[in-house]
């Protein structure tokens, strides 16, 4: 249509008729005949030709500096994405940190809060007489699931602070008589977690004799007293694992393992050590921060943890050691409540072994219900120089043995 429409001006109507003149069938002198018409003028093709060609300079020149602007914009929206971007992880960055230092600050104020209350235990007499020469043999004693404030009576077995006191004593008892028959000096402690009973689910709440920080307490004095009175005899270092599953606090309704940096083992073996302080016969060592203790026994690398975290027992020295980049000749676990040991591969003078410890308090209404059955007992494990474990001695520590 080579008429101008309506909603054209004389602007627009030239560039239309320019950009088709051949698809109209028009050239230089028509076009102007037409243009000279819609504005009463006359002027020549010549002068109309030019006024197009200026006229859409001027529009591609405009039409360059849109891109421009447009381009400039675009840069500047990814710069602002970029800034954004980088604000929201440094502000993550410093939300972490700040969490991470006031979780820090809160167990360390916690506990020091505890730690004014704490009484130091008298140093006892040290009492070593007749020892045999001991360079080559160690022993390591393990405590494990001790379960303190849990309370209950499912006929085979019944459990209750007074019980738990009993069995400390008669665990004093037969580790003094271990140490006298074979005439040893230094003795190994490894406590491997879930001390107290907590309240891991809401059926805890029916077997707990009272609430988790008089059991908290009340387990750490008992432990100090116990180990104390073994030091009369033998100088002690004690091992306390940092983590279990029963000692989470699990604060908020979170889920297992989901703070599992909130947990009452970090008070326990504080305050063990404290009140020990002033007995140069007892090393108190802990790891805080891992969930796995390890210690040196003869030469051999031992790994301690409570072993809730633990997928697969048979492959787990193996795992680990490649975890932490360390070879391990021997693996404590605890959490499984019955005693057991596995191979798990050997070199030259010994095998790598995992022992699963049996428990303290033996067996309680929740692995009953699972039909599994174990009395309480620990174990003494005796470590040769160049041979590893060569011998477990099983303490039962039930009120009729």
């Amino acid at each position: 249509m080579i008429e101008r429409l309506d909603n054209e001006d004389i602007n627009t109507y030239a560039l239309r008729l320019y950009d088709n003149k051949v698809e109209y069938g028009l050239n230089s002198e028509s076009i102007a005949e037409l243009l000279n018409k819609e504005t009463g003028k006359n002027f020549g093709e010549s002068a109309w030709r030019k006024r197009f060609r200026s006229f859409k300079q001027g529009m591609e020149y405009q039409k360059s500096l849109n891109i421009s602007d447009s381009d400039e914009l675009a840069a500047l929206e990814e710069k602002k994405r970029e800034i954004i971007a980088e604000r929201d992880r440094l502000s993550m960055v410093r939300r972490e940190y700040n969490t991470a230092i006031k979780k820090k600050s809160r167990q360390e104020i916690f506990y020091e809060n505890i730690a004014q209350t704490i009484s130091t235990l008298e140093v006892p007499d040290f009492q070593i007489t007749d020892i045999e020469d001991m360079s080559d043999t160690d022993y390591v004693l393990t405590l494990a699931d001790i379960h303190a404030g849990s309370f209950f009576d499912i006929g085979t077995n019944a459990y209750s602070y007074d019980i738990c006191t009993q069995r400390f004593e008669t665990l004093l008892s037969k580790t003094i008589s271990f140490i006298a028959d074979n005439r040893i000096a230094h003795m190994n402690v490894l406590c491997l977690s879930d001390t107290v009973q907590g309240i891991l689910r809401k059926s805890d709440l029916k077997l707990n004799e009272s609430s988790v920080v008089e059991a908290t307490v009340y387990i750490s004095k008992t432990i100090a007293k116990f180990l104390n009175g073994i030091s009369r005899y033998v100088v002690v270092d004690y091992y306390h694992c940092p983590t279990g599953n029963h000692t989470q606090l699990r604060n908020l309704g979170s889920d297992r393992n989901e703070l599992k940096d909130e947990d009452v083992e970090f008070i326990i073996g504080n305050y063990i050590n404290d009140t020990l302080v002033n007995n140069p016969n007892v090393v108190v060592h802990t790891n805080f921060g891992k969930d796995y203790i390890e210690f040196d026994v003869l030469g051999h690398n031992v790994i301690g943890m409570h072993g809730h975290t633990i997928h697969n027992v048979g492959t787990a020295i193996k795992d680990i050691s490649f975890h932490n980049r360390r070879f391990y000749d021997v693996l404590f676990l605890a959490h499984y409540h019955g005693g057991a040991s596995a191979v798990n591969g050997a070199n030259i003078n010994h095998d790598i072994e995992t022992f699963i410890v049996p428990s303290f308090i033996g067996t309680c209404p929740y692995s009953d219900g699972l039909m599994k059955s174990s009395n309480p007992a620990c174990m003494i494990y005796t470590f040769k120089e160049k041979c590893g474990v060569v011998d477990t001695h099983k303490i039962l520590i039930k009120e009729s043995d």
